[in-house]
C-alpha cells in the first residue's frame, strides 16, 4: 500500500468515525425522542441561584416546569435553551415554569453567560445529588417534564427543535404557546 493510500485510508476512517460519533449524538426522529421516566418528585434541596441565595420554592412548585440540565460550554445547549426562552416569554402568565439548572460552580461565569444569551428563565447551580434525581445520563442538555406537584412526567435528552420545545406546552397544560413574533 502506498503512502497516499495508508493516508487516505486513515482520512476515510476518521470521518466514518466522526459521523458514527455525531450521529449518535443528534436527534433524528420526527419530533422529540423521550425516555420514560421513573416515579420522582422535585424537592429543590440544593438549588441556589448563580448570587448565592437557595432558590425560591414558587420558582419551580405550582406549575408545570420544563427543568434543563444544561452546561456553559455546551453549543447545543446554547441553541436548545435559547427556544426554551421562547417558551418562558411567550407563556404571558407565566402557566408553565422553566428553569435551567447546571452543576457548574463559577457563579460568575453563569452569570456572565446568562447575560450573554440574554435568557429571561430562572437559572440555578445543583451539585451532582441534586442531577441524580432525575437520571444517572451525563447528556447535556436534559429536558425534564415535572407537573405541578413536582412529579418527573418524562425526560427528553438532546437538543430539540422550536416546535418541539413550544409542543412541550400541549404536553404539560393542554394548551399551545403561541411564539412571539419578535422571538
Amino acid at each position: 500500500m502506498t503512502t497516499l493510500a495508508i493516508a487516505a485510508t486513515g482520512v476515510a476512517r476518521r470521518q466514518m468515525l466522526l459521523a458514527a460519533g455525531l450521529a449518535a449524538t443528534l436527534p433524528w426522529s420526527q419530533g422529540f425522542a423521550s425516555e420514560p421516566a421513573p416515579r420522582r418528585t422535585m424537592d429543590g434541596s440544593g438549588l441556589v441561584t448563580p448570587e448565592g441565595v437557595a432558590l425560591d420554592k414558587a420558582v419551580w412548585f405550582g406549575r408545570p416546569l420544563v427543568l434543563v440540565f444544561w452546561a456553559t460550554w455546551c453549543f447545543y445547549c446554547q441553541r436548545h435553551n435559547a427556544r426554551l426562552d421562547a417558551l418562558y416569554q411567550s407563556s404571558v402568565t407565566h402557566a408553565i415554569g422553566v428553569l435551567g439548572v447546571t452543576l457548574e460552580t463559577d457563579a460568575l461565569a453563569i452569570r456572565a453567560h446568562v447575560h450573554r444569551q440574554q435568557w429571561h428563565f430562572p437559572v440555578a447551580m445543583a451539585d451532582q445529588k441534586f442531577r441524580s434525581q432525575w437520571t444517572d445520563r451525563q447528556v447535556v442538555p436534559l429536558t425534564c417534564l415535572v407537573s405541578a406537584n413536582g412529579e418527573l412526567l418524562n425526560r427528553v435528552p438532546g437538543e430539540m427543535s422550536l416546535e418541539d420545545v413550544m409542543s412541550l406546552g400541549d404536553s404539560l397544560t393542554g394548551s399551545r404557546p403561541k411564539i412571539r413574533a419578535d422571538s
